[in-house]
């Protein structure tokens, strides 16, 4: 909003944005509150079928290690995929296959 106040004798202009705020909580309607109820155990499922590791008997640990190179250099950002894949392909090679 857009306020003028007066501050000895000169108009001057204050503004506040209240923007997207943490403070205020989302009010939901009835059908969006159902319709979220709804979603999110299938988006839930869905992302833990996205982060797990394929894991197939047939795998070896070389392929798994490969793998999670790969994954850690392809996180989505940036800096994660710096600081995460320069880690990982440095140091997995000497995990165990437990680890």
């Amino acid at each position: 909003t857009f306020r003028p106040a007066l501050q000895q004798g000169t108009a001057t202009a204050t503004r506040w944005y209240r923007g997207d705020a943490s403070e205020a909580e989302p009010a939901l309607s009835p059908e969006e509150a159902a319709l979220l109820k709804i979603a999110k155990p299938k988006a839930e499922a869905i992302f833990q079928k996205h982060i797990a590791l394929p894991v197939d008997d047939n795998d070896d640990v070389e392929t798994r290690r490969k793998r999670l190179v790969y994954r850690s250099k392809q996180r989505g950002w940036l800096e994660v995929d710096l600081l995460l894949g320069t880690w990982a392909h440095e140091n997995v090679h000497s995990l165990t296959a437990d680890e």
